[in-house]
């Protein structure tokens, strides 16, 4: 997509053919239209670190399923001068702030809100590449890992910060049960390129800390329950990949069934 060092003609090509990119410096602004939605941001910078509307859209199709992306709809009005006040917003603040951020304005009802996002484990331009895992070895002891996450603390609010957005995920929702006698924290998190969610659960002295473990569970039913959506499928038998895979005999036969 080309980028375009206009402000007005970046808004203008949005919100016809729902994509543009807005010079920024260094950086670029993304600015999309997608059905009602406006989206400015997120301010891409050749930094090596990734984050871009597409992964953005990508999060929004797996946390709300068949509403993400679509060509602009058509509401009747001219939204022109509130998307460019938009854009001069966005440009205003510090560019860290939307570096993995995005402004959205639903125009059906008005509502502006700002959302952060994560780079998606999918995304072709941003995501690490899948990369073969390095050898095992299982017949000696190998040694702890410094900083174990099980022992480790975290903080509600960073948490919070980082991973709860109800449009792009990961953690899409986090509820307390206020009829258990106990508090009782849960966390519904989106599976990268599954457009499912898996829940996690915390109970803790206090909702507030039971809110932490709540997140984490649901992050390690997302994150160690699925395969990464770039990391290639396999189809093959056994014995094509005898040399990588653990003989099935090995784990156990079924025992004939009675009589026969």
């Amino acid at each position: 997509m080309d980028v375009t060092h206009d402000l007005a003609d970046a808004v203008a090509l949005a919100l016809t053919r729902g994509r543009a990119r807005l010079s920024a410096g260094t950086s670029s602004l993304a600015v999309g239209v997608h059905g009602s939605h406006v989206l400015v941001g997120p301010l891409v910078a050749p930094d090596g670190h990734g984050g871009c509307a597409d992964c953005a859209l990508a999060w929004w199709s797996d946390v709300s399923p068949h509403t993400a992306g679509g060509p602009p709809a058509d509401v009747g009005l001219d939204w022109s001068p509130v998307v460019r006040a938009m854009v001069a917003r966005v440009l205003a603040d510090a560019p860290a702030l939307w570096r993995r951020a995005v402004l959205v304005l639903d125009r059906d009802t008005g509502r502006l809100s700002t959302h952060r996002f994560l780079v998606h484990p999918a995304c072709v331009a941003c995501a690490n590449p899948a990369q073969p895992p390095e050898p095992l070895d299982l017949s000696t002891p190998q040694p702890a890992l410094a900083g174990p996450l099980r022992t480790r603390s975290f903080d509600r609010e960073a948490l919070r910060e980082h991973l709860l957005d109800p449009r792009f995920g990961p953690v899409a929702h986090v509820s307390h049960d206020e009829e258990s006698p106990l508090a009782v924290a849960h966390a519904q998190t989106a599976v990268p390129g599954r457009s499912r969610r898996e829940g996690g659960q915390g109970i803790a002295a206090s909702y507030a800390d039971s809110e932490v473990p709540a997140m984490l569970e649901g992050v390690e039913r997302a994150l160690g329950g699925y395969r990464r959506p770039a990391v290639p499928v396999v189809v093959a038998s056994w014995r094509e990949v005898a040399h990588l895979a653990v003989d099935p005999r090995a784990l156990g036969e079924h025992e004939p069934a009675p009589g026969g």
